[in-house]
């Protein structure tokens, strides 16, 4: 095989990693990361592919380990290491083992096929193409590639044709509405709007001139349908989105055979259109009507033949009925916690891709599987089942009160609390997760709601009035039920909470038995002592899939890797314990010995090659201070994979494996949830800058000057009134600035008690909440936007306004109300700025931007910054 072909086929397992990774934290309901999730994970494709056929600055290459005793081997035909100065290995290749021997069934061509990918991928100028599977390879790849690029430049071309085609609209109706939606999205560029024949609904085209399309009939929607589908698509303008699309094409372009890349794609645009659906109805009067109007519109839509390469640019009527869906069940709200979501998405992702563009191919002449007898783990406790009923394809069981009293999880606690799905089901309940002892919940699907709940907490939990629905009673016991009239809560005793059919709720109320499917499985019962379960059934994972649209690829023979698996097995189960310990268990039933075999070969040969590709990863001595957290989890994923074993017994199959939770792992998520917890407070504290910069701009537009701590407004009135207070009524604080009193100083007996109502945007997110001094001042001075004696107005401002800083960030003793911000002259040293931060401080500047200004700028760069006449020029 040549290195060509060798490069490929690793590019493909290296790409189903990352892809099966972006699309578990994708998954519903939890959606981690929005559409940012899909988006990175597509570029990391195609960064990975890249880096494939460039030279890198890093590889990760850590030499094979030596198989230890107690170790069945598979190996190569004859050779001898010298530099082991060992003997002649004897030319052998060891038999996988019959089911119930060890977890190295079916490994014989996983290893032959790794061993020849780092024999034959040698540089030879003889035999690049000579070998029929290498050619095979390339040309498939080749012509793959060439016609996904033939029809992604010819789906362009069609776009465009369309485009002008079309007729532009110039009517006031139009211009008009769209100006104002602009102004509210704050969308500076210019867009064109134009009517087509062909299209039966509205579209956005184009990346820098964008052009929205409305079909011939639109001057036959009222205002409120019109407003809502521009509103629509000026939000996937700002949003960029057609330029991520783009980039999802180009990724398909490569990988046009991955099931999983075509996913992702089909994820980032569903993300995508839920994204600007959520920013459409909040400027189009709200979700109710919105709804109205998009099924109005979903019945008008068809999928009209506009030139079959143009279809990946153009919304579809699948999509469509989907947003509708969504929107309907209130499923496309993002959650409180989406920020952190997306960026703690993008940093697995990054890593992840980081990480995989190292790989090699592995080096290793043998694979070995350390065979050991099966421990038995046990829990703590187990689930209760009387008030569950397992009506869906998958079952989630959580204890975790038991999880997290684990030495060292804070950083886990705080992480899956602010996951969006653990603060939809939790906040409503007024309990926190480490609370929660039992946590039941069976679905039907990701994308739809639980069809059964358990919850019991170590503390009361809310009342069932405080929840939305109406009271009833059902079989005399006090409950709620649900709008459509099919379910409803109701809680046994005042620490639990049993969400059902109102059939089962019924049940359970006269203390009768309920149905149980899987929770009454040989599966469940083996697993069922763990404090985390998660149990499907077969035939709703393949539903899952379908549903998906992974089976409906250009490339019929692309199918996933565990497809395999995922068709024989009619029960799927996974336990995780943590005592001390990380304990995993998978188990699978299926329907006869043969089937069950096929899993476990399956299995196995994904975990090889994973094992393979871990096994050459080393990062080197002069960046593994940069890549502590990378080479922490790598360990941890060594040892689970280095310690897996797995057997068949009968129909069924058994795979486990275990690390110490010092290894790593516990350690790693902390320090991911480090990062991520940093990135908010800087973001947060950015904000806090744009409001106070926006509400400068906001009183310059009303008093020709910008606010400055000098005199009262009231010139009776001889105290100094600082700027904190004269913004007040530009920053939805009007109230509280009709307390201030002018006649007297800022500590004057009125004046004093407004220290305890200072609004949160004057306080930094590091700060303490009860904190009254101020983190966010000014930079007065002659030399400044504020001179002492002189008004501050724009037109003053000779450097630029991008080049002049009109608030800093800082820790300071000043108290909001105070008068005081802090001084400059060119003459004295520089004042103490920022604090919050080892990097550096961010800053407002007098265009209204944010920047953060790293600690290696230069003192001459920053004295130009707080001069507004200085004439300097700042260099990048």
């Amino acid at each position: 095989m040549s290195l060509l072909s060798a490069t490929l086929i690793w590019v493909l397992l290296q790409t189903t990693l990352l892809s099966l990774l972006t699309l578990l934290l994708g998954a519903r309901p939890w959606r981690i990361g929005g559409s940012s999730a899909p988006l990175v994970g597509l570029i990391g494709v195609a960064l990975i592919t890249l880096f494939a056929f460039l030279p890198i600055p890093w590889s990760w290459n850590v030499r094979a380990m030596a198989p230890s005793p107690g170790v069945s081997t598979l190996t190569q035909p004859d050779t001898m290491d010298p530099k082991e100065g060992g003997s002649e290995v004897p030319s052998k290749v060891e038999q996988p083992n019959p089911p119930g021997e060890g977890f190295d069934m079916g490994a014989t061509f996983v290893t032959n096929l790794l061993e020849g990918l780092r024999a034959t991928s040698m540089p030879s100028s003889s035999r690049s193409f000579a070998n029929p599977l290498s050619t095979f390879v390339v040309l498939v790849f080749g012509a793959g590639i060439l016609f996904g690029s033939l029809r992604l430049v010819l789906g362009l071309i069609a776009a465009q044709r369309l485009m002008r085609s079309c007729r532009p609209i110039h009517e006031d109706r139009v211009n008009e509405m769209l100006t104002r939606l602009r102004t509210e999205l704050g969308l500076k560029r210019p867009v064109a709007v134009h009517q087509t024949s062909k299209l039966s609904t509205a579209a956005t085209l184009g990346i820098w001139r964008s052009c929205i399309l409305l079909p011939d009939h639109w001057q036959e929607w009222s205002d409120a349908e019109l407003k809502a589908v521009l509103a629509h698509e000026l939000a996937h303008i700002a949003h960029g989105d057609f330029a991520a699309v783009m980039i999802g094409q180009i990724s398909l372009v490569v990988h046009f055979y991955h099931p999983f890349v075509h996913w992702l794609s089909v994820r980032m645009r569903l993300e995508q259109e839920l994204a600007a659906d959520s920013v459409a109805a909040r400027l189009a009067g709200g979700e109710k009507s919105y709804v109205k109007v998009l099924a109005k519109l979903a019945l008008e839509h068809q999928d009209r033949f506009v030139g079959w390469p143009a279809r990946p640019f153009l919304p579809t009527r699948h999509t469509f009925l989907r947003r509708l869906e969504m929107l309907r069940d209130g499923k496309s709200k993002p959650g409180r916690s989406q920020r952190v979501g997306r960026w703690f998405a993008m940093g697995v992702i990054g890593l992840a891709a980081f990480a995989l563009v190292g790989l090699k191919p592995p080096t290793n002449r043998a694979v070995a599987q350390e065979v050991k007898p099966k421990g038995e783990t046990k829990g703590q406790g187990s689930y209760d089942l009387r008030y569950f009923s397992d009506e869906g394809g998958f079952v989630f069981a959580a204890r975790p009160a038991e999880m997290f009293r684990i030495k060292g999880s804070a950083g886990i606690v705080e992480l899956v609390q602010n996951m969006p799905v653990a603060m939809r089901i939790l906040a409503p309940l007024e309990v926190e997760l480490k609370d929660i002892e039992q946590l039941i919940v069976c679905m039907d699907g990701m994308s739809n709601p639980p069809r059964a709940t358990y919850i019991r907490a170590s503390k009361p939990i809310a009342k069932i009035s405080a929840l939305p629905g109406s009271a009833t009673t059902l079989a005399g016991a006090n409950v709620l039920l649900s709008p459509s009239g099919d379910t409803c809560l109701w809680k046994p005793d005042e620490q639990s909470m049993v969400f059902g059919s109102k059939r089962n709720v019924e049940r359970f109320i006269q203390g009768r038995q309920v149905e149980h499917t899987m929770t009454e499985s040989e599966i469940w019962k083996k697993l069922a002592d763990r404090p985390l379960v998660m149990l499907g059934e077969g035939k709703a994972i393949r539903r899952l899939i379908q549903e998906s649209q992974l089976s409906r690829t250009p490339v019929a023979f692309a199918i996933p890797m565990i497809s395999p698996a995922i068709d024989e097995a009619e029960v799927l189960g996974v336990g995780v314990s943590m005592d001390r310990e990380l304990k995993l268990n998978a188990m699978a039933k299926s329907s006869d010995e043969k089937g069950a075999t096929v899993i476990l070969e399956t299995t196995q040969a994904i975990v090889r090659l994973v094992k393979n590709g871990l096994s050459e990863l080393k990062v080197p001595s002069e960046q593994a201070e940069n890549t502590a957290m990378i080479m922490e989890l790598h360990t941890a994923g060594t040892k689970l994979l280095g310690g897996i074993q797995g057997k068949v017994e009968g129909k069924s199959v058994d795979i486990w494996t275990s690390i110490p939770l010092e290894d790593s792992l516990i350690a790693s998520i902390n320090k991911m949830q480090g990062v991520v917890n940093r990135a908010v407070k800087r973001t947060e504290g950015a904000n806090n800058l744009k409001q106070i910069a926006l509400s400068f701009h906001n009183f310059h537009d009303a008093f020709r000057q910008f606010p400055h701590t000098t005199l009262s407004p009231n010139p009776e009135h001889k105290f100094p009134v600082s700027w904190r207070v004269k913004v007040l009524p530009f920053m939805e604080q009007e109230a509280l600035y009709k307390q201030y009193r002018f006649d007297e100083p800022w500590d004057g007996p009125n004046n004093s008690k407004l220290l305890a109502k200072m609004p949160a945007v004057y306080r930094h997110p590091n700060a303490p909440a009860n904190s009254t001094e101020t983190n966010y001042v000014s930079i007065s001075g002659d030399e400044t936007i504020f001179p002492p004696t002189r008004k501050a107005q724009i037109a003053d401002i000779l450097d630029g306004t991008s080049n002049t800083i009109l608030i800093v960030e800082t820790k300071t003793s000043i108290p909001w109300t105070k008068p005081e911000d802090i001084e400059y002259s060119s003459k004295k040293p520089l004042p103490v700025i920022g604090g919050f931060s080892d990097q550096g401080f961010q800053a407002a500047f007098a265009d209204g931007s944010v920047r953060f200004l790293s600690k290696t700028i230069t003192e001459k760069q920053l004295r130009a910054m707080f001069t507004a006449k200085g004439r300097e020029v700042l260099t990048p």
